[in-house]
């Protein structure tokens, strides 16, 4: 999949292809259909907050469900 990663704060995030893990028990994996970029992820790019590099942000999207690995009545947290 695509994806814009900041490799160094400050600079313009680059689109690369990534690849996923598969999902682990507990876990799904959800299509992204449409994502945004708001300003605390702005502020992440920036370094205002550190964190570990390489990084994706974009938390604000619309999703489709591909692959779901729970069990039958498995609660959920």
């Amino acid at each position: 999949m695509k994806a814009a990663v900041c490799r160094e704060f400050g600079k313009p995030l680059v689109i690369e292809d990534v690849t996923l893990a598969k999902p682990q028990a507990g876990e799904l994996r959800v299509k992204i259909a449409a994502t945004a970029i708001c300003h605390s992820d702005i502020s992440y790019a920036d370094g205002a907050w550190g964190g570990t590099l390489p990084a994706i942000f974009g938390h604000e999207s619309v999703q489709l469900l591909v692959k779901l690995r729970f069990r039958l009545m498995q609660r959920v947290r």
